[in-house]
């Protein structure tokens, strides 16, 4: 009997004698449930922003208006066929309508418009609606076309300057009938990328140039009509 109570007390003893298994130790929580914070960037990582580059967005070119194209210097040719130089004389009991029938000339342009204007005049190829007028004409009385066979005028400036119908005053040197005389006129001038439009209306006093045959029959101021429609 003694020996069955040994027995039973040798595993109680080893039970005793083993140390507990040691449980681990849980890893502390953040107070409040505080997330976790990121991890610093590694030593060579760019952690500044990408400065914006100085190109514009697709937007902000589209909304960008885009400047107008300078003109471009160049040059035009006047010739019959494409200017009309007319002239309209008056009277007491009427007007006669004329025009020049050979001429030549040019305009050049720069990089801000029209920067001059050349016409010469054949004063031989004039035209009335009047046959004996023409003849008329052709003499000393008027254009002595024998004596003077030439007519031009050269412009000396051609300055911007809106009002009424016109864009510019055109001024320059008028010679006609062996007389120059230095004239201004308005005038409407169009440059386009191939074209160079130019009319105007005005009057000289055709006493200026020598032409006093007829005072008190026939009205010293004679329009001026041209228009000019020229290719670039």
């Amino acid at each position: 009997m003694r020996y069955l109570q040994l027995l039973l007390l040798i595993p109680v003893v080893a039970l005793i004698g083993c140390p507990a298994a040691e449980k681990p130790t849980p890893t502390p929580k953040a107070p409040g449930g505080m997330a976790r914070m990121p991890a610093f960037p590694k030593a060579g990582d760019d952690a500044k922003p990408k400065e914006a580059n100085g190109d514009a967005t697709p937007k902000e070119k589209a909304d960008k208006p885009s400047e107008p194209a300078p003109a471009k210097a160049g040059a035009a040719a006047i010739n019959p066929d494409n200017t009309k130089i007319e002239f309209v004389g008056t009277k007491p009991g009427g007007q006669h309508n004329g025009h020049f029938k050979s001429f030549t000339g040019g305009i050049d342009l720069n990089e801000k418009g029209v920067s001059k204007i050349t016409v010469d005049i054949d004063a031989d190829s004039l035209w009335a609606d009047d046959p004996k007028l023409i003849l008329h004409l052709k003499t000393p009385d008027f254009f002595d076309v024998k004596t003077y066979p030439k007519a031009s005028f050269i412009a000396t400036e051609i300055k911007a300057d809106a009002s009424k119908d016109a864009t510019h005053v055109i001024s320059g040197d008028l010679t006609l009938h062996g007389q120059k005389k230095a004239i201004s006129f308005p005038a409407k001038i169009e440059v386009a990328a191939s074209a160079v439009n130019l009319s105007s209306e005005f009057k000289i006093n055709r006493s200026d140039f020598g032409m006093t045959f007829g005072k008190g029959k026939v009205d010293e101021p004679v329009t001026i009509k041209v228009s000019v429609k020229a290719a670039r």
